[in-house]
């Protein structure tokens, strides 16, 4: 180290150098005696706050289990000797240690003392909740299955929609308040069941006959009974039209107009607004018509008997109800005879002008000039 004033300089020796590892190792010392310090007090101490910490920690467990803990416990004094030496004291010290270390391990601590107490019973709070019933809450999904089950049974019975009071369709309403998705299960079983049915008997050629339930026409008035928007009655209903109209074109080509009228007419009973039926009842009354303009032209009013006009114009009005032309034609063959009748009247020949007179009434029984030509002849006879 350099010293500028002239006097110290003269008066300091500087004997050894002073190097920065020596101040380290001077802090590394003083380290280690603090810390063996701190642990010997640690170490002859530590039976008192050994007792003191068990006490804090066995006065408030006492409180919980009055029966875990012995209320008579006493503190352990011990006679206090003169210390002879260091190595006395330590020997005593590690024994002391050793039996607080037995000591503790034997009596309870709050930890087990809370493992061991049994459950205690709920709070009453939490009873004054009434618990519903168990028979209550099943009773209405009893109540439901047992619906359901009536109605399956009823099914495999075929029991659908009769008799009346025990039949599946029945049943599915009253399911339906209580239980909507079991319902639609028997509703949808019941549709099938028709449905499938109906086509069956399509393919067999049963849509009309036989004259019950056994036919395709029956099963499609039962789906419209139960469930008229449903596609399966539409589905059915197309299927039944487009069969019936087969057979009623079949029957125009061989001229059986009697037979493609009786088809006709179920078919406008069951869908009177299908193209297919309106489309078949314009093919007829056009047959008719054209069939009934040669009677006239053969003067064929009212006989033969299968073979006339007058009977040619009713049935178009069988199928076409105040159809004009058709009541036009029926005038037109009762002012025939009403012409016939009054010129053998003229002739005197009131009984044939008789004739005449019925068989015009016979077709249009309200004409007026009839009627009053009748009154004149009768005068006569």
């Amino acid at each position: 180290m350099y010293v500028d004033d002239p006097v110290l300089r003269d008066r300091i020796v500087i004997t050894k150098k002073i190097h920065f590892v020596n101040i380290w190792k001077n802090l590394f010392i003083v380290v280690i005696m603090l810390g063996g310090a701190f642990f010997a007090g640690a170490y002859f101490f530590s039976k008192p706050i050994d007792v003191m910490v068990n006490q804090l920690n066995l006065a408030p467990s006492a409180t919980k289990s009055d029966s875990l803990i012995p209320t008579n416990i006493q503190p352990v004094e011990k006679p206090v000797t003169p210390v002879e030496n260091t190595e006395s004291i330590i020997s005593e010290a590690d024994n002391i240690i050793s039996m607080d270390t037995v000591k503790s391990s034997n009596v309870p601590t709050e930890e087990s003392i809370e493992n061991t107490i049994p459950p205690q019973p709920a709070e009453t709070k939490i009873a004054v909740v009434t618990p519903i019933p168990e028979m209550v809450i099943n009773q209405p999904k009893s109540e439901e299955n047992e619906l359901f089950n009536k109605a399956k049974e009823q099914f495999l019975k075929r029991r659908l929609t009769t008799p009346e009071g025990d039949n599946a369709y029945e049943t599915y309403q009253l399911l339906l308040i209580k239980n909507p998705q079991q319902a639609q299960i028997i509703l949808n079983d019941i549709v099938q069941w028709y449905f499938e049915n109906g086509l069956k008997y399509i393919r067999k050629g049963k849509i009309i006959y036989p004259k019950n339930e056994n036919n395709a026409i029956s099963m499609y008035q039962k789906l419209i009974e139960i469930v008229p928007e449903h596609q399966s009655a539409q589905m059915l209903l197309n299927k039944i039209i487009s069969n019936l109209a087969k057979y009623t074109q079949k029957q125009i080509r061989k001229n059986k107009i009697n037979h493609a009228i009786s088809m006709l007419q179920k078919m406008q009973k069951i869908a009177p607004e299908h193209f297919q039926t309106q489309d078949l009842q314009n093919k007829i009354v056009n047959k008719l018509f054209s069939r009934a303009q040669s009677q006239m032209g053969q003067e064929k009013f009212t006989t033969p008997k299968k073979d006339n006009a007058a009977d040619s114009y009713r049935k178009i009005l069988t199928i076409v109800a105040n159809n004009e032309q058709a009541q036009e034609g029926l005038q037109k063959i009762a002012n025939a005879y009403y012409q016939l009748a009054k010129k053998t009247k003229r002739k005197r020949q009131y009984v044939s002008s008789m004739t005449w007179i019925k068989k015009g009434l016979k077709v249009m029984p309200d004409d007026s000039k009839l009627n009053q030509l009748k009154q004149e002849v009768e005068s006569k006879l």
